[in-house]
């Protein structure tokens, strides 16, 4: 009976931590890396409908990333486009993956740390429809080892 319940209770934990993770967001997708690279010029894009333009948002880039990352920090180059395909926005963010001392600042148990970057802060889609948001990364090298998944996380934003 005593292990049935501790197993209730792990179980319990678990799926209260896996809905912890996923928070209030409207929109939530993450494309998973071959290799567990990123090689330069692939952007990982993501597409949104846009059913509201009165609500505010705030717009994250989620990482996966593991200590095989040879570098303290990453650049992402983040564009939003619209139905037209035309860029409304284009920004340079930069994130920092482990501090001074190499300990990595993401969140996880094992060798591999998810970090959220906050891209967009009070973000209203400015017409109903469908987005593009296009992540890739801005480093100098053409294969990026040590990132293994990027995803976009847009949320209600902290301001309403």
């Amino acid at each position: 009976m005593r292990r049935s319940a501790f197993i209730g209770l792990v179980l319990l934990c678990v799926a209260a931590g896996m809905s912890a993770c996923t928070g209030d967001a409207f929109y939530r997708r993450v494309e998973t890396l071959a290799d567990d690279q990123w090689v330069r010029g692939e952007a990982c894009t993501f597409e949104v409908e846009a059913v509201d333009t009165v609500t505010h948002y705030d717009v994250y880039v989620d990482l996966r990333t593991s200590d095989g990352y040879p570098w303290r920090e990453i650049y992402l180059i983040g564009q939003v486009c619209d139905t037209a395909q035309s860029v409304l926005q284009c920004d340079t963010l930069r994130c920092e993956l482990f501090d001074a001392q190499g300990v990595a600042t993401g969140h996880g148990l094992s060798n591999v740390k998810e970090n959220g970057v906050l891209w967009l802060r009070d973000f209203r889609f400015p017409a109903m429809g469908r987005y593009g948001f296009s992540v890739r990364h801005g480093m100098r090298n053409v294969e990026l080892q040590g990132v293994s998944s990027v995803g976009i996380r847009i949320q209600l934003s902290e301001i309403q």
